[in-house]
């Protein structure tokens, strides 16, 4: 019986498999061998350059896979998105509820990082606007690892604070289901 002929579906899905695989081989590579072989060849830390490099490509697969995209099975795509995520030093669910929340609430009170603001002086603005653009961004989401140390009691009432001043009541509780219940956690 002779086979279907392959749809570019097919096709994208064995790329998305293959760029899959590559990513998870540069995490395992640079988080467990590299370090095992460095005392050996001190000479290895220079792979970290590609790999350096790879991490547009690698966020791009993990973006693939926040929107559903990656693999056509949603229990796939959650799986390797986590993988890979967790690989790259990321927690996905946080992450995909993050950049979804910036998708659907771009220019928010809560999502402001690419506005230039209009009000107060000048050069406070522009100051602040380029602070934000050049890491002043990438500082403040490093800094919300540490909310994992708050009680989770605090940890609710936190977000359902910052969100309902927000007039986001609504992505709050999203928030608190989809990512800080302890069922979704261990999901």
């Amino acid at each position: 019986m002779p086979h279907p002929p392959a749809t570019s579906h097919d096709h994208t899905t064995a790329l998305n498999a293959l760029l899959a695989a590559l990513c998870a081989c540069v995490g395992i590579w640079s988080l467990w061998l590299l370090p095992l072989t460095l005392s050996r060849h001190p000479l290895a830390a220079l792979s970290l350059v590609a790999v350096a490099f790879f991490t547009t490509t690698w966020w791009s697969v993990i973006h693939e896979a926040i929107h559903g995209l990656l693999f056509p099975k949603r229990t796939v795509n959650d799986a390797a998105g986590r993988v890979l995520a967790a690989l790259f030093g990321l927690p996905f669910q946080p992450v995909a509820f993050g950049h979804l929340f910036h998708h659907r609430r771009n220019r928010s009170r809560l999502d402001r990082a690419e506005v230039y603001p209009g009000d107060g002086s000048r050069l406070r603005a522009t100051l602040g606007y380029f602070a934000r653009l050049l890491g002043g961004l990438y500082l403040a989401e490093s800094a919300l690892a540490l909310l994992v140390w708050l009680s989770r009691p605090r940890l609710m009432a936190l977000v359902a604070r910052r969100f309902d001043g927000a007039g986001l009541s609504a992505e709050g509780k999203l928030l608190q289901r989809s990512v800080l219940d302890p069922a979704a956690l261990w999901g």
